[in-house]
């Protein structure tokens, strides 16, 4: 029975360190522009693409393709209606 119990406490560490190396290299996969719209999404949740687009100096296009991928890796999401929503940075 205790080898069981040590069999299955084994395989749960073992789970749960292959989730935290993906998420790891989630998050080491970014780019730097990626990295800074999550930091201002977080210090800012109500930020706006048009604010993201001028504090990083880049076109709204390319913020918009950025939030596109940042979602898709389920690292942000919004919430709430689009001119009065929310970001949520997943961590």
């Amino acid at each position: 029975m205790i080898d069981v119990i040590e069999d299955v406490r084994n395989e749960f560490k073992v789970k749960l360190t292959d989730k935290f190396e993906e998420e790891a290299n989630e998050i080491a996969e970014l780019t730097e522009t990626q990295k800074s719209i999550i930091n201002l999404m977080s210090d800012s949740p109500t930020i706006t693409q048009e604010v993201l687009s001028k504090l990083l100096g880049i076109n709204i296009r390319t913020v918009q393709r950025n939030i596109k991928i940042l979602i898709e890796k389920g690292l942000i999401e919004r919430t709430g209606a689009t001119k009065k929503g929310e970001w949520i940075v997943k961590n």
